[in-house]
């Protein structure tokens, strides 16, 4: 009954949407709480799905203090809710036309991880034309913890040799 997603804000012109979709033939309350970097969380909004609805919200107009936080360099929102956990999605939209840059953030639930290790696509490198790609991997550890992160990123040069580069713990 809990779902995190955790997202970059490329710039102040970055609009990012939140899409909640009810899969059951119950009436769900989704309690959402917006947290912008380092561990600065807005106050939490609660929002009523009926059953089978899709809702669409926008993190500027819908959240407490959406304006402040819509502006933060990386954005992530808790989401709870009190039916069957499998009866809410979420995916956050990201997109900055003016930079030509839309992404997609879904949300998990991090009580059933079946491992300890993180598996991700898309890490953009190298360059497109004559602008250089700059490369961002972003985390959000939603524990009380201290969690120690190592990141390793394979990856093919120009001429096919392969090779993985690591990034040092991130603490």
């Amino acid at each position: 009954r809990r779902l995190e997603g955790v997202w970059r804000i490329p710039s102040n012109n970055t609009d990012s949407t939140i899409v909640l979709t009810n899969t059951s033939d119950q009436v769900v309350a989704v309690t959402a709480t917006l947290t912008r970097n380092p561990h600065n969380s807005a106050s939490s909004q609660t929002f009523t799905l009926l059953p089978h609805q899709i809702k669409v919200l926008d993190v500027r107009e819908d959240f407490p203090q959406g304006e402040v936080f819509a502006r933060a360099k990386v954005l992530g929102l808790s989401l709870t809710h009190d039916t069957a956990e499998e009866s809410l999605l979420a995916w956050a939209m990201i997109k900055d036309e003016t930079k030509g840059y839309s992404n997609i953030a879904t949300f998990t639930n991090p009580t059933k991880a079946k491992s300890n290790q993180y598996h991700g696509a898309g890490l953009q490198l190298g360059s497109v034309g004559n602008d250089e790609l700059e490369p961002v991997v972003v985390l959000r550890n939603t524990t009380d913890a201290r969690v120690d992160v190592n990141i390793k990123v394979p990856y093919t040069k120009q001429d096919g040799e392969r090779e993985t580069g690591s990034i040092t713990t991130v603490k």
